[in-house]
């Protein structure tokens, strides 16, 4: 009797263990899955924020352009008012 119980016992843990390595196999896909997923979130991350200052700098560049050629419009109205008062 106490052979059969034990036996039994044997198969109920080697149960367990399948379901338990099971499980643990399913948590350790999961978890490489997440993990990749980070990895692309990152990257996208660094892609966007060099785009983003890439995009500022262009900004930056156009409102000066900008800026000097109205500077130069301005001084060129100037010029025509001081000529046409004289």
């Amino acid at each position: 009797m106490a052979v059969e119980e034990g036996e039994e016992r044997n198969r109920k843990l080697n149960s367990q263990i399948d379901e338990l390595s099971s499980e643990l196999a399913l948590e350790k896909s999961k978890s490489k899955s997440a993990e990749s997923a980070r990895t692309q979130l990152e990257k996208q991350n660094r892609e966007m924020k060099m785009r983003l200052s890439e995009l500022e700098g262009d900004k930056s560049s156009r409102t000066k352009a900008e800026l000097t050629a109205l500077q130069a419009k301005l001084q060129q109205v100037e010029d025509e008012r001081d000529s046409e008062a004289k």
